[in-house]
């Protein structure tokens, strides 16, 4: 191509199939061009400010598969693990459930920070693109860095993980515990803090990830209905999981009543204190609803992400209120707050105390799904944002890669790579992962939000179709939240805490000393690279 065009591949990983998923397109310089649908193209008008050789992706996510996706990433292993530390924090049960009702509330003020910005700006790559915006290129490639390094790949570790513990339940129950070889590899070793994970467990997380990872490289279509199917089969069991509660609760000799009771849901409560820790742990069952904003590009109509989003907030929310008050109705307090898989531990007390009944192989399998379908949203966007990472240059141009079906496939073996490597270290469990993830994460998520405040006073002529309400409320709290979990986290397990702050130090000197003649020449060759990877 001479100067006065451009060649751009737009392709789109969640396209219907009647639309084609790659087409080159050629444009006059400072024109737009569009190739309607109807001649091979994909309808899609690529405007001049969205070129400079880059590879775009066109909308075509529709409104029910995007608020699939949000459900199914965060409706995972979160209500299954987090329910006995809540409680365990806020003291009883009333408190417990306010907890979990604010932290929907207090999410949903947090995403409207991120409408504002996706609004502004509708690109793949979410906070990435946010924060280069707002603080400039090392700030964006520090979350890049710590997105692919801890965040993403450590949260699909720990969700894989606690597929691999309910897994284990599954195959020992079916074995009726009598296989010595089964028992022998669900033995969790007890050494160091008695929390790591048995060799069964670990061997099924892995599985998961290479299975899931390679879904998502060579099924692009079939991986949106996957999604769908394992979201509604989420709530499905949340229901079942209910209902069952309730022919409990009804059954006579209970002994959970009070736990609902108002004159006795609140004995114990530890006060403010207590229920500001306890949101750490509910807050964290609702992680992973910033992720459609890595997908603004591809939706079909991105002025309703504000509306996707609330929607899935309050959906899971309703659902998670609905998974704890199943737990009261059917376990004592003691035993909830002692619990290391609720799932499995309801099942047991459904069934009377029988190890093998029916409720507790239909948990422990429904919990298998459940993780299934987040570990699944969480690497399709994942892979998603590393896409949009090498695309901009900040990352090896491999990570850009495309391949005919249009999925990015560099991006996702690259993902799934390094999940698996977390997962083999020697001491990776679901504790310490969690560690290690989590307040790292709230440090980004505050820095995102602080950037409608940093846009507003920077570009305030900048058209915004979605505009915080409440401003500067939001933003305030979500930085405040962010210190509280950060100090609380390193209070208690500094080791995890600071060895994920020292990793995301790393990225200034690696930023200064690397990428000054690096991968920024890659970038320019983005467009030429898909094209030649979809010919492999």
């Amino acid at each position: 191509m001479d100067d006065m065009g451009r060649v751009e591949t737009i392709y789109s990983p969640l396209g219907d199939s009647d639309h084609k998923e790659s087409t080159t397109i050629e444009s006059g310089s400072g024109n737009n061009a569009i190739v309607p649908a109807s001649e091979g193209g994909t309808g899609v008008d690529v405007g001049a400010n969205q070129g400079n050789g880059q590879t775009l992706i066109a909308g075509h996510v529709k409104f029910i598969d995007a608020l699939g996706i949000v459900c199914g990433i965060i409706i995972g292993s979160g209500i299954f693990s987090s329910p006995g530390v809540a409680l365990q924090r806020a003291g009883s049960s009333g408190l417990t459930l306010i907890a979990w009702a604010f932290s929907g509330g207090l999410v949903i003020l947090t995403a409207t920070c991120y409408f504002e910005l996706a609004g502004m700006m509708p690109h793949a790559g979410g906070d990435f693109e946010y924060l280069k915006r707002a603080y400039g290129e090392r700030t964006s490639f520090a979350f890049a860095w710590f997105n692919f390094w801890i965040s993403k790949c450590a949260s699909i570790a720990i969700i894989s993980t606690i597929f691999g513990r309910y897994l284990e339940k599954v195959i020992w129950i079916c074995s009726g515990g009598h296989n010595a070889a089964i028992n022998a590899a669900s033995t969790v070793s007890s050494a160091g803090d008695g929390h790591g994970e048995s060799v069964l467990s670990k061997i099924s997380a892995i599985c998961l990830v290479l299975l899931i990872t390679g879904i998502n490289c060579i099924a692009v279509h079939e991986s949106k209905l996957l999604q769908n199917v394992l979201t509604a089969a989420k709530l499905a069991l949340v229901l079942a999981l209910f209902v069952a509660s309730v022919a409990f609760a009804s059954s006579p000799g209970n002994e959970t009543e009070a736990n609902l009771s108002p004159a006795h849901s609140f004995d114990g409560s530890k006060g403010i204190v207590g229920f500001s820790t306890s949101l750490v742990a509910c807050l964290w069952s609702f992680d992973g609803w910033a992720d459609l904003n890595f997908m603004t590009e591809e939706l079909k109509d991105p002025r309703q992400l504000p509306r996707i989003v609330t929607v899935a907030i309050v959906v899971v929310t309703g659902a998670y209120l609905l998974c704890n008050i199943a737990y009261l109705l059917v376990m004592t307090t003691d035993e909830i707050k002692s619990s290391r898989a609720i799932g499995t531990d309801f099942g047991i007390a459904i069934n009377h105390g029988d190890q093998y009944g029916f409720w507790s192989l239909f948990i422990a399998f429904g919990v298998c799904f459940s993780t299934l379908g987040s570990v699944h949203g969480s690497v399709m966007t994942g892979g998603r944002a590393f896409f949009a990472v090498a695309r901009d240059g900040k990352a090896p141009r491999q990570l850009a890669f495309v391949n005919g079906l249009g999925s990015p496939y560099g991006a996702l073996l690259a993902q799934g790579a390094w999940a698996l490597v977390l997962l083999v270290l020697p001491g990776s469990s679901f504790n310490s992962l969690l560690d290690y993830c989590v307040p790292v994460s709230w440090a980004f998520y505050a820095l995102t939000a602080w950037s409608v405040v940093i846009l507003r006073s920077k570009e305030p002529t900048l058209p915004r179709p979605f505009k915080v309400p409440f401003y500067p409320l939001p933003p305030i709290l979500v930085m405040i939240l962010a210190i509280c979990i950060g100090t609380s986290s390193t209070i208690e397990n500094p080791f995890y805490c600071l060895l994920a702050v020292g990793f995301v130090a790393l990225a200034l000197p690696v930023h200064m000393y690397w990428f000054e003649g690096g991968f920024r020449k890659g970038s320019r060759d983005v467009s030429h690279a898909g094209k030649a990877s979809s010919k492999m």
